[in-house]
């Protein structure tokens, strides 16, 4: 349909129907290019409205789609899986265009990637390696040392398969101690 033609039911129209439909027309031919969106105020828009976040993911590039989507999901503080952590820049100032909130998504997946690279056993010395597997070791043990001293208590007779269970597992973890060097009897 040309602007004449829409021009045209808009002007001599009669039919409300007719004559939204056309705006709508209208609205989507002047739709601001993607470019243009990233400026735009957040405030602007009422994203608790499916409709309204959609019609301003659909203006984006693929790529600022899913980081826009991920800000609207975890970031916004109305959303319903807001994560509590309302992204701010450097100077702990929040976004205020939808770029802003592109951006800042962005510079935090790109910590959290650089965080879990940082984690990764891979890439951390041998020394650091070894303390996180006897502190894991050693919080099982206790976990199933308190864990059996409940089986003892317990007056039933079925809890004494439960119990040599987890002196086994006990044993085990011992066993995985010393073999780190570590005396079971020196873990609290």
């Amino acid at each position: 349909m040309s602007l004449s033609s829409r021009f045209h039911l808009v002007r001599f129209g009669r039919n409300p129907v007719c004559l939204a439909a056309t705006l709508a027309l209208l609205a989507a031919c002047s739709s601001a290019p993607a470019d243009d969106i990233l400026n735009h105020d957040l405030s602007a828009y009422d994203f608790t409205d499916s409709m309204v976040a959609a019609e301003v993911v659909s203006q984006l590039s693929p790529d600022d789609k899913a980081q826009f989507q991920d800000w609207l999901l975890h970031h916004y503080a109305l959303a319903e899986a807001f994560c509590g952590d309302v992204l701010v820049d450097e100077n702990g100032a929040e976004a205020i265009t939808i770029g802003d909130a592109i951006t800042l998504t962005r510079a935090r997946a790109a910590q959290l990637a650089a965080a879990k690279l940082a984690d990764d056993p891979a890439n951390l010395p041998a020394e650091e390696v070894r303390a996180r597997k006897i502190d894991d070791l050693i919080e099982r043990r206790s976990f199933l040392v308190d864990q059996l001293a409940v089986e003892l208590m317990m007056p039933k007779g079925n809890t004494k398969v439960r119990q040599q269970n987890m002196r086994a597992q006990i044993a085990e973890v011992d066993a995985a101690l010393r073999i780190q060097g570590v005396d079971p009897s020196d873990v609290i």
